[in-house]
This record gives structure tokens, sequence and C-alpha cells, in this order.
């Protein structure tokens, strides 16, 4: 798990620590790497370090230094590189540290007072490891305050054995939609080298399946899966309870009314026009064929009005 500064810099360009005084809150505490060194100098200036240029110059050569990919033993923290800023940081790790609170995304659940604390919330390649995926995205949710920013960074395709799960863009749209969140943008990243199962898995080596074509077969055992990440700077706008997203998008038919009314609630302001009946009938292509030619045929004089 670890932030590169390309990232890092990106973000703090969207905004994200404007204005400084911002509670930071890193699920899975994470090493920074790859900083240059007039770049972080003047990231920590920015930000608050009182050292002067000599003393801040001899800070972040070390810290350059140490900060290298892949991230060692002795490399660098991001709360090691954001100390004497005003930039308060939270770790939640199931691993000890400084500013670190040992905390499994399984099974706890966040403070009181931790609940819409943080100004800034962090998923560099965490919750993929995780199995408990709700008890992940609510924790992310209930700890952001209104106005936050939540950034992910995790696998979408390839890392087949990186960690538990892969991610899709439709998690994030969905989650958005369900939790009032701006998608401020979501882009992908890579490819990160490729990932070949029969080579990396041992269990696998014998297995075939005669079925198969053989274009298949050569693509497990000779291409590869293409590693590649998806980024995505959500923005929660509103304090509300956590909502799953709710994908039926292969389904034949609509949802119950009762089963939807758990997923997506009207949202104040937004789409409290939107009746409960037009949300059902927007969800699937079958409901809105069926809606098109009904409303053909109420033309034509062949259905009742």
């Amino acid at each position: 798990m670890a932030i590169g500064w390309i990232y890092f810099d990106y973000l703090d360009r969207k905004g994200i620590f404007e204005g400084g005084n911002k509670r930071i809150l890193d699920i899975g505490a994470q090493n920074i790497f790859d900083i240059p060194v007039e770049a972080g100098m003047h990231f920590l200036r920015r930000y608050g370090s009182a050292l002067d240029d000599v003393a801040l110059r001899a800070r972040m050569e070390d810290i350059s230094r140490r900060a290298t990919w892949p991230p060692k033993k002795a490399g660098v923290f991001l709360n090691e590189f954001l100390e004497g800023t005003s930039l308060d940081y939270l770790g939640l790790d199931i691993f000890p540290g400084p500013n670190v609170q040992l905390f499994d995304l399984n099974f706890h659940q966040l403070a009181d007072a931790q609940q819409e604390a943080f100004d800034v919330v962090f998923n560099f390649g965490t919750t993929e490891h995780v199995f408990n995926q709700y008890n992940c995205f609510k924790a992310l949710h209930e700890a952001a305050k209104p106005g936050a920013f939540i950034f992910h960074q995790v696998p979408c395709t390839g890392y087949m054995d990186h960690g538990y799960w892969i991610y899709s863009p439709r998690l994030f749209t969905d989650l958005a939609e369900a939790n009032d969140y701006e998608v401020v943008e979501m882009w992908g990243t890579g490819p990160q080298g490729d990932f070949n199962l029969l080579e990396r898995i041992t269990y696998a080596q014998g297995a075939r399946d005669a079925s198969l074509p053989g274009n298949l077969v050569t693509l497990w055992e000779k291409t590869g899966i293409v590693n590649g990440l998806i980024n995505v700077l959500l923005r929660k706008r509103q304090s509300q309870p956590f909502r799953l997203g709710l994908d039926i998008t292969t389904s034949a038919g609509g949802p119950e009314a009762s089963i939807i009314e758990q997923y997506y609630a009207p949202q104040p302001g937004r789409n409290s026009k939107v009746t409960r009946d037009k949300l059902l009938r927007l969800f699937t292509a079958k409901q809105i064929a069926a809606e098109f030619l009904f409303r053909v045929k109420r033309k034509l004089g062949l259905a009742k009005k």
C-alpha cells in the first residue's frame, strides 16, 4: 500500500488540502514515494512547516532518499512526511505505527468522535485486501464530513493475486448516486505490467478445460492479464446514512418497490421531484423499451389511455 507523489500532488492541485488545517484519515497507513526535493519543500512550506530553508531542505533530501519505490521497511510513511504541517493525520490499520489506530475493517466501527470528522479520506490500495467490502465503504462514508473528499486508488484489471477484489467503475458511480457524492474525476492508470495466472498460482498449473477454445487457453497461458488501477475522486455532498448501490443492469425486470427504497432515497434539492415510480421505470432497458412501445401504441390508438 503506497502513494505515488504524482497522485498526491494531483490531489493537492485539485484543492483537497486548500487552506490547510485539514484532518486526513488514511484507510491503511500508507508509504509515500518518489517525492522530488523542491516539490516536497514547497508543499511542506505551504502547509505550515516552521523549519528554516536549510533545515527544511535537509529534511526533504533525507525523505526523498528514503521514499523510493518499491517501499522498504525503512521507507517514508505519509504521517512522517506531513509532520510539522497543519494537516492532521490518522491512519486506520491492523499494524501498529505512529498516529495509527488499530482498526479491523472487517469488523470495527468508527468511534462517535470520528463520525463525519475528516476533511479528506484516502483509500490508496487498501480495501481490495479486506473481505468485508460493506464495512469498508461504510467506514469511508461515515468518516467523511459533508464537503469532504474521498479518494480511491484500487485495482480494476489484472492484479489477480494481489488481493481479494478487482473494482468496476460502476461500483463507484452507483455508490455516488446512492449516497449523493459528486464524482469529481475518475480515470484509469496503466498498463502496469501483466499477470499470468498459471505462472503465479501453482495449483492452477495443471488446470485445463478441454471445452475452452484454443484462443482462450492461449490468453491465460501466454498473454497474461494487464494490470491497471482505477482512480476515483469523490466529494460527499451531505450528511446521510450510508447506502449501497444496486446493480440490476442484467435483470429481466424491475425490482420490487420495497427493495429499491433501501438503496436510492430522493436527494433533497436534487431529485426530489422524481417520484419513486419514475425511478423504477428508469432502472432497466426492458422497462424503457416497454414504456416506449406503450406510448407508440397509445399514439396509434392501439392502447388505452
